[in-house]
C-alpha cells in the first residue's frame, strides 16, 4: 500500500501501527492524556512505551506529525538490540533512520524543513548521559 503525503492520515496511522501489532494513543486536546500529564507534555512531541504502544501528540504540523509517528514507529520496530551503555544519541538516531525508512515504503518522503527538524532532535541528545547522570 503507498500513501503520498496528502493521503496519510490520522486512520492510515491506525492501520499502519495495526499492521506491526502495535497500539496507537492519538492524543486529543483535553483527553485523559492530557489530563494526567498536561497538554504541553504532548504538543508537538509523541511518545513509545516499550515496542507495542505509540502515543501520537499534538502537532501544528502535518509533517512534523507524520515523521514523529514514523519515528516513534522506528523505535518500536527496529531489529537492533541495545546493549548496556548504549549512547541514547544512537538510539535516537536509529530510530529516525528505521522509521523514516519505514515511511518511505508508504511513500512518504521527508521535507527538507522537517530533516531540519530530525536534526534539532538528534542533537539534542548529544551529551544526554552527561546530563541525566
Amino acid at each position: 500500500m503507498k500513501y503520498s503525503l496528502e493521503k496519510i492520515s490520522r486512520i492510515d496511522y491506525l492501520k499502519i501501527a495495526d499492521s506491526h501489532g502495535i497500539k496507537l494513543h492519538m492524543v486529543k486536546r483535553g483527553d485523559s492524556f492530557c489530563e494526567a500529564n498536561g497538554e504541553d507534555a504532548y504538543m508537538n512531541d509523541s511518545y513509545c512505551a516499550g515496542k507495542d504502544e505509540i502515543i501520537l501528540g499534538i502537532y501544528d504540523d502535518e509533517d512534523l506529525e507524520i515523521a514523529s509517528f514514523f519515528h516513534e514507529l522506528g523505535h518500536c520496530i527496529t531489529k537492533k538490540k541495545w546493549e548496556e551503555g548504549i549512547l541514547k544519541f544512537h538510539m535516537e538516531l536509529d530510530a529516525w533512520m528505521v522509521g523514516l525508512t519505514e515511511a518511505y515504503k508508504y511513500g512518504y518522503h521527508i521535507k527538507s524543513s522537517t530533516f531540519e527538524y530530525m536534526v534539532k532532535c538528534i542533537d539534542s541528545y548529544i551529551g544526554y548521559e552527561e546530563r541525566e547522570t
